[in-house]
């Protein structure tokens, strides 16, 4: 498993402040990732259910795009 880790930074006494608010607020660049995932687990609890495997899986990253902003709201990011 890849460790990460990040630093805080004050926005107010970052030296590269202007940059930093032009690609976050003028240009609203956005991030993207390819990774493999193991949906097995989601796959065997559709068949239980009787649900359909994509709409579990929306319902899942939708689920994970809530938490990730309850996240930053809360962390005031």
């Amino acid at each position: 498993m890849m460790k990460t880790s990040y630093k805080v930074i004050d926005r107010d006494k970052y030296y590269r402040k202007g940059v930093f608010r032009h690609f976050s607020e003028d240009c609203k660049c956005s991030t993207s990732i390819t990774a493999r995932i193991d949906v097995t687990e989601l796959v065997e609890s559709s068949k239980k259910t009787g649900t359909k495997f994509y709409i579990n899986f929306l319902y899942v990253l939708s689920f994970i795009s809530w938490l990730s902003l309850r996240i930053r709201i809360k962390e005031n990011i």
